[in-house]
């Protein structure tokens, strides 16, 4: 399989790969396009229609924060998460928008960010369509992304915004054509190749990778995956309070955690209770918006941790090497279910 293990493990932010991180990397591919075809200095105005599955829940998703911090260049990856609230705030209050570049202009969410349910576009149901005006209200750019899951984009064709653009299957992050020593295209295929080479899933995987990256640049992109989601379990599980939303669901985490540290620790069934202390830990983090690892969506974000955690914990033996052939065999098996089925939702 041609594409690569960090594709499935990307540090982003929460609720939603398909309804915060694919918007949010859409409206910055916008913003790229934008510049790149001369337009976007002479953009004054923008509007964005959250289409199908991204209105109807877009709100509770975050997907209007999402598209205004793309517009202004930022990253899932990078964004400050603690510091995004008072953006959206000045945004709001001053009805202006600084674009990636420099560039500000008039922009009110409430009226150029529309959210529309009805709109389900053939090609997928979660559908952004950004549009780009100048000074006189000429619409001088329109484009249209679909956010397929996980937290990837696929643009639309500019002439026939139901189709997807043929030039570019994933904009991100950017798919490089590769030959691959094991290009396997469903787990049974992938298992055959194991056994013949006399390899680990892990090892098969690696292998792979070793076309785009040497074992150094495997392994660092690997720990900082791990570091991200240890940091990650770790504010989950000190940060008390109630999630956003309205139900304002209070926040299980660190009350789970004082329970496992009040217990005597004869409890055989006590590790199950810490996977889910963690597991909480970070979906509860993912929930408010936090920095999370999309593995392979922010849905799913707090199984792997929890699962990881529990080896590192609880494991004799565990060391770094244990906790890197995991993510390569994880990933393999999130790639299959990328390339054959869906992970949206």
């Amino acid at each position: 399989m041609p594409i690569s293990i960090f594709e499935m493990f990307r540090v982003g932010i929460g609720p939603s790969s398909s309804h915060t991180v694919g918007p949010m990397r859409a409206a910055t591919l916008f913003v790229k396009e934008a510049a790149d075809e001369g337009v976007l200095s002479k953009t004054e105005h923008l509007t964005a229609d959250l289409m199908g599955s991204l209105g109807a829940t877009g709100k509770g998703h975050a997907t209007d924060t999402a598209v205004m911090l793309g517009l202004m260049g930022l990253s899932p990856e990078t964004v400050d998460t603690s510091a995004v609230a008072e953006m959206m705030a000045s945004v709001r209050d001053s009805r202006r928008l600084p674009l990636a570049g420099g560039h500000t202009i008039v922009f009110d969410p409430a009226l150029d960010i529309t959210f529309s349910p009805d709109k389900a576009a053939a090609f997928h149901t979660n559908g952004l369509q950004i549009a780009g005006f100048d000074a006189s209200g000429k619409k001088i750019i329109e484009r249209r992304y679909y956010s397929v899951g996980g937290g990837f984009v696929v643009p639309a064709d500019n002439t026939d915004f139901d189709k997807p653009r043929t030039q570019s299957r994933d904009a991100f992050p950017g798919r490089a054509e590769v030959t691959v020593p094991f290009n396997y295209t469903n787990a049974s295929e992938l298992v055959a190749m194991a056994r013949a080479s006399g390899k680990t899933i892990a090892e098969v995987v690696r292998d792979n990778e070793r076309t785009r990256r040497s074992d150094a640049e495997i392994d660092a992109a690997l720990d900082h995956v791990w570091d991200v989601m240890c940091e990650c379990i770790q504010r989950g599980l000190k940060t008390e309070g109630v999630l956003p939303g309205p139900l304002r669901v209070k926040r299980r985490a660190p009350q789970l955690l004082a329970r496992l540290k009040a217990s005597d620790g004869n409890d055989p069934l006590a590790a199950i209770d810490w996977v889910n202390a963690w597991g909480f830990a970070t979906g509860e983090e993912n929930a408010a918006g936090g920095r999370i690892v999309t593995c392979p969506t922010n849905g799913a974000a707090g199984v792997l941790p929890a699962v990881l955690q529990y080896y590192v914990k609880f494991v004799p033996g565990a060391d770094q090497t244990g906790v890197r052939n995991f993510l390569l065999t994880a990933g393999a098996v999130g790639m299959l279910y990328k390339e054959d089925a869906s992970i949206s939702g």
